[in-house]
C-alpha cells in the first residue's frame, strides 16, 4: 500500500535590496541584507550549523515570500505555521477560496498560541503562488506528485527554489520500503523527478523528509531534529537559512541532488525503527 508524504513530513523591517541568485536557472530574486555578503562563520547560528555550505557565493537572506503546495495537510500546514515566524507564507490551491480558508485557519492557530510570527499567512491560487513567491515547498502526497507536476509545468516559473520533502514508500510483510519513481525506465527520486520535469525553470532542493508532520504543526513542540539537504550548493544554502529560522531544526548539507534518494529512503527506515522499538514520531539527528 502506497503511503503519502503527509505522514512525515526572516524578520521584517530590515533594510534590504533585491539581487538575483547565482545558479543555472537564474532569475529567482530574494531580499538580502545590504552588507551581508560572504558572512564569516562566527556571525550567525545558521553559519555554525550549515556544514559544507561555506561558499563565497552564499548570501545572508532576509524575509522571503514562500509558497506551500499541499498546505492543507499536516506537513504543509506545519511548515506554513513555522515559516511565518520570519516570512510571509502563501498557501496554494487550485481553489482560491479553499486556500484562503486554510490560511485563515492557520492564522487563527498562530493567534491562539504563544508563537511569535513576524510574517503573515495568506491563501492564493497555485499560479499566483508561483508568480509572487521566491521559494516554493512541494508538500504534496507522493501518490499525487506526478499528476501535480503535469499541471505545474504550465505555471509561470522564473527560477524559484523548490523544496521537495516528498518521499514514496510502501508497506509489505510488516516492513516499510522505499519506492522510487520511474522516468524513462530508470528509477528516480521524487526530488529528481521534480527537477527533470520542470527543468531549468526551477532549482530543486531535497529535504525535510524526517521531521514528523504532527510535531512540526504543534507550535509548542521544541522538536530538535537535523534536516539533511541535497541540491545545488547555493540553493541549499538559501533553504538552510530559511529552515534555520524554525526553532528546533538544524539544516545540514548532504550533497548534490543525486543523493536525494538516500534522504528520501530515511523515512521508511525511521518508520521501521519506530514500529519495532515502540517510538512515537521519531526524528533524525546526527551526532559526532
Amino acid at each position: 500500500m502506497e503511503r503519502a508524504v503527509s505522514l512525515y513530513t526572516f524578520v521584517k523591517g530590515v533594510p534590504s535590496v533585491s539581487v538575483p541568485f547565482d545558479g543555472p536557472a537564474g532569475g529567482v530574486v530574494a531580499r538580502v541584507h545590504r552588507s551581508w555578503r560572504s558572512i564569516p562563520s562566527h556571525q550567525t547560528r545558521a553559519d555554525e550549523n550549515l556544514q559544507g555550505l561555506k561558499s563565497p557565493s552564499r548570501v545572508r537572506i532576509g524575509a522571503l515570500k514562500i509558497g506551500i503546495f499541499g498546505g492543507t495537510g499536516d506537513l504543509g500546514g506545519g511548515l506554513a505555521l513555522r515559516l511565518s515566524r520570519r516570512n510571509d507564507v502563501f498557501v496554494g490551491s487550485r481553489d482560491a477560496g479553499r486556500a484562503k480558508s486554510v490560511a485563515r485557519e492557520l492564522t487563527q492557530m498562530v493567534n491562539a498560541s504563544a508563537f511569535m510570527a513576524a510574517g503573515e499567512i495568506e491563501g492564493a491560487t497555485n499560479v499566483e503562488v508561483v508568480e509572487g513567491c521566491e521559494m516554493v515547498a512541494f508538500a504534496v502526497p507522493a501518490d499525487t506528485l506526478e499528476g501535480f507536476l503535469e499541471s505545474a509545468k504550465e505555471f509561470p516559473w522564473k527560477g524559484q527554489i523548490v523544496l521537495s520533502p516528498v518521499t514514496r514508500f510502501e508497506k509489505a510483510g510488516g516492513t516499510f520500503a522505499y519506492r522510487p519513481f520511474s522516468l524513462g525506465g530508470r528509477p528516480i527520486s521524487a526530488a529528481e523527478l521534480v527537477q527533470e520535469t520542470l527543468g531549468e525553470k526551477v532549482r530543486v532542493v531535497s529535504g525535510l523528509h524526517c521531521v514528523p508532520a504532527a510535531r512540526l504543526k504543534d507550535l509548542a513542540d521544541p522538536m530538535g531534529f537535523d534536516v539533511p539537504l541535497a541540491g545545488p550548493r547555493d540553493s541549499a544554502a538559501v533553504v538552510a537559512q530559511v529552515l534555520e529560522g524554525i526553532e528546533g531544526l538544524r539544516p545540514l548539507f548532504a550533497g548534490p541532488l543525486a543523493v536525494s534518494a538516500s534522504l528520501e529512503a530515511l523515512t521508511p527506515l525511521l518508520l521501521n525503527i519506530a514500529v519495532r522499538n515502540k517510538l512515537k514520531e521519531p526524528g533524525f539527528r546526527v551526532v559526532g
